[in-house]
């Protein structure tokens, strides 16, 4: 038996308009549950949550040893948002995030919410032709790439991959096999060949975002796209997959409520890869939705370090 407080339909229109008026002017229904859908923008609804608890914890990093609170999270968010923008992209532009579970992942994911961008949630283990395929597929035109691990060279398969990007300049890729790529971010400290570090644009960014963001956050409707997810493909190629603000507006806030994160202070342990659903608006945007905090266990699966997590962090 489905939920009453859960949404039948999807609307694309605000609940306040009467019902009457849906037959001529949209193909959906209005939720008939007992609480209305909410048209509303990503970057408003975190906003919104960040200026009722700006001090409680919204994001540690176990492994990166990274701490910070809501205010924190939304300045840097919005700094990260402003320094891609300023170096070229527009709104509805692709942002590719291909990196293990770190802090940089839930910046990009806020920080394309409020600027009008649009991550691209990308498989941190894909090869070569797999992320040539995404890449292709998207028109990626920035591309966040996680630090190095001792199983994962991000830097050194892209190189592979787009070989203009080690003699590029950090801001002005030109790739011949990849047209609308033009910047590579890395979540790592060392500004490596062809790259820009995400700490250097947030610093950069950090103490003029106020203005630049309020009017990039003016330009996005609820009905815009939100985020990608690639399929797994099954016996074919990954297929792209486009929410928009208005769906994961909605699906985190009644999916925080099932998990009621709308009662009390909760703390949620990131375990699963933030790059699928899963993990990105079911773990990570219904937890920052709700004003829970987020512990990212580990840059991978592992039992210890989830362990630990939940043993020191409750």
């Amino acid at each position: 038996m489905k939920n009453i407080d859960e949404p039948h339909h999807v609307s694309v229109r605000n609940h306040d308009v009467p019902p009457s008026r849906y037959a001529s002017t949209g193909s959906y229904l209005h939720n008939p549950g007992s609480a209305p859908l909410q048209y509303e923008t990503l970057g408003q609804v975190l906003r919104a949550a960040a200026d009722r608890s700006p001090g409680r914890r919204a994001l540690r990093s176990r492994h990166e040893g990274v701490s910070m609170t809501y205010e924190e999270l939304l300045d840097q968010a919005d700094a990260l948002g402003c320094g891609l923008r300023a170096r070229g992209l527009r709104r509805g532009d692709r942002l590719g995030v291909w990196a293990h579970n770190c802090a940089a992942w839930p910046l990009a994911l806020v920080a394309a919410a409020r600027v009008g961008l649009i991550p691209v949630a990308i498989n941190p283990v894909y090869e070569k032709p797999e992320l040539s395929f995404c890449l292709k597929k998207t028109g990626v035109r920035a591309l966040l790439i996680g630090d190095r691990l001792p199983s994962r060279d991000y830097h050194r398969q892209l190189c592979e991959l787009v070989p203009e990007l080690a003699a590029a300049a950090p801001e002005d890729l030109r790739a011949r096999d990849f047209p609308e790529l033009r910047l590579v971010v890395t979540a790592g400290k060392e500004a490596l060949p062809g790259t820009i570090t995400c700490d250097s644009l947030i610093k950069d960014y950090e103490k003029s975002s106020k203005n630049a963001v309020t009017a990039y956050g003016a330009e996005i409707s609820p009905d815009d796209g939100c985020i990608i997810h690639f399929t797994s493909g099954t016996t074919g190629d990954p297929k792209a997959a486009l929410d928009s603000h208005f769906g994961i507006v909605n699906n985190s806030y009644f999916i925080g409520r099932r998990n009621i994160l709308h009662e009390g202070d909760h703390t949620v342990c990131v375990q699963v890869p933030i790059f699928h659903a899963l993990g990105s608006v079911i773990t990570v945007l219904t937890a920052l939705r709700h004003g829970a905090g987020l512990v990212l266990a580990g840059p991978t699966y592992s039992v210890s370090a989830n362990a630990d997590a939940l043993y020191e962090d409750k």
